[in-house]
């Protein structure tokens, strides 16, 4: 009779989730159990169209909403969400409504190696200097393209490859084995 009880004498019988939407604010609450509620919260927050067990040859992963989640870091969340899909050779699509470019951001055009470039991102205080290291440890390994509101040069001086328009996905689409559309990759 105890043993019901520990749950509850631990204070861990009941659990509340709350499931962010694309916009920044709230999609579901959920409660209940622990594991349940752990469960389905995973489930909702999985960006929709991505199986976890599947490799494929092209990622294209959206960045929705409004301007507060166009930001270097949900880039590098959608990046790394993406980059999990792929089989060894597959390529990555953000598609994102990205303005600007901040100083870590920046610091992806760098002609440092690899591993000097990972370190001082990693110990920087430099605005997105934690996206920037993400992006870079994928960029290393596969392709990244980015179809964004930035200019040609500006995606290609941080050693990404810069889509022009939809037609220049057609085209990665045609060429592709296989590939995954992931909508609200950032979260």
């Amino acid at each position: 009779k105890l043993s019901h009880e520990v749950g509850w004498l631990m204070g861990i019988q009941f659990a509340i989730a709350v499931v962010p939407a694309c916009d920044g604010s709230v999609a579901t609450i959920l409660g209940g159990s622990p594991d349940p509620v752990f469960r389905q919260a995973s489930e909702l927050t999985r960006p929709l169209g991505v199986s976890r067990t599947a490799e494929y040859s092209l990622a294209v992963a959206f960045v929705e909403g409004d301007w507060t989640q166009q930001s270097w870091m949900n880039v590098a969340r959608a990046a790394a969400h993406a980059d999990m899909q792929l089989d060894s050779d597959g390529s990555i699509v953000i598609c994102t409504d990205i303005k600007h470019l901040s100083a870590g951001i920046l610091q992806l055009g760098s002609d440092e190696s690899e591993e000097k470039l990972q370190r001082q991102l990693l110990k920087s205080d430099l605005e997105d200097a934690f996206a920037a290291a993400v992006l870079s440890s994928i960029k290393n390994k596969r392709s990244i393209y980015l179809l964004s509101q930035l200019k040609s040069n500006q995606v290609e001086s941080l050693g990404l490859a810069f889509i022009n328009s939809p037609s220049d996905i057609e085209r990665l689409f045609r060429a592709a084995d296989s590939y995954c559309v992931m909508r609200s990759s950032q979260l």
